[in-house]
């Protein structure tokens, strides 16, 4: 046995390569043992390559017959893509198969990028890890790829990778300043909003206020909002030390100490100052509405009194 019957065009590969202005070869036959596996030109982790569920399957399905498209290799013959399609074929004892020999790749960036291109378009879907990897090759190595083609060649959407592009920039932010250690104890979400930050310094102290103090999402993004509108260093500075006051842990436990109920009175009150008057009148309930707005009314009347009395209002 040589071959599995006959070649079958990828009409989609074929599109690919020819986006990427890369020549190719359709080959009918060539010979499983002369392909070489180079770890670093695929997109996937070894340990995720031909699983044997998955090469199971393409076995019991190439044993009945059944047509599977060209394998990629990087000239002369280093795999791309097709590691299941090569494991089945080897079980069912084939010497060879059909592939499709690409031309013109330069770099080890460029094959892992058409090696996930290709994969996204019908094998097992690349996982987040392998995903965010291959799209921050695309953005800063020698592709240089704009957000929405990166988008389109993992396969995940253009907000992803805009928050994959903004976690890479803090990284090389950080690893410029020599604090890329002290950056890891940041969460990823948290590490994103500090892509806003560009003066060096504002950075620095900010990385070290966040790994310590551990603010909350929304309290650290109107500081990175107030910083981003800063005219110079040094406001950017101060406006990161009064944050790193506030958020300054007190107490015998090293936590930041916090007046919870005051933080869920400012979110609920712009709520209910966004609506009009007439949108709170329920027929239905009018009495029981009208002695809960008048006991909201007192509660309001005494906080504005304690107000004055701790020295905030004239």
């Amino acid at each position: 046995m040589t071959t599995i019957v006959r070649p079958t065009a990828d009409p989609k590969v074929e599109a690919l390569l020819q986006e990427w202005n890369l020549r190719f070869d359709l080959l009918e036959a060539v010979e499983i043992e002369s392909i070489v596996q180079v770890s670093d030109q695929q997109a996937r982790a070894v340990a995720r390559r031909a699983l044997p569920e998955n090469v199971e399957q393409f076995y019991e399905q190439m044993k009945n017959g059944a047509q599977f498209p060209p394998i990629v290799l990087r000239e002369p013959r280093i795999m791309l893509d097709g590691n299941t399609r090569i494991q089945a074929a080897k079980k069912l004892g084939l010497q060879y198969f059909p592939a499709y020999v690409v031309h013109d790749i330069t770099t080890t960036e460029m094959a892992r990028a058409l090696s996930a291109a290709i994969n996204q378009m019908g094998g097992v879907r690349l996982t987040v890890a392998e995903a965010q990897d291959i799209a921050v090759e695309m953005l800063y190595g020698e592709l240089k790829f704009p957000v929405n083609t990166v988008a389109r060649y993992v396969g995940r959407s253009s907000a992803q990778i805009t928050r994959w592009k903004k976690q890479a920039d803090v990284t090389q932010h950080a690893e410029r300043l020599g604090i890329a250690d002290q950056l890891k104890t940041i969460s990823a979400n948290q590490r994103e909003k500090l892509a806003g930050v560009q003066f060096d310094e504002p950075f620095r102290r900010l990385v070290d206020a966040v790994s310590g103090a551990k603010p909350p999402n929304a309290e650290l993004t109107a500081v990175v909002r107030d910083i981003e509108k800063a005219t110079s260093e040094q406001d950017a500075v101060n406006l990161v030390e009064a944050a790193a006051m506030q958020w300054r842990p007190t107490g015998p436990t090293g936590r930041v100490v916090r007046n919870q109920k005051a933080r869920r009175a400012r979110m609920l009150v712009p709520q209910l100052l966004h609506l009009r008057p007439t949108d709170l009148f329920d027929p239905d309930k009018a009495t029981e509405d009208q002695a809960m707005w008048e006991q909201l009314r007192d509660q309001v009347e005494a906080v504005l009194r304690a107000f004055v009395s701790h020295g905030a209002a004239s």
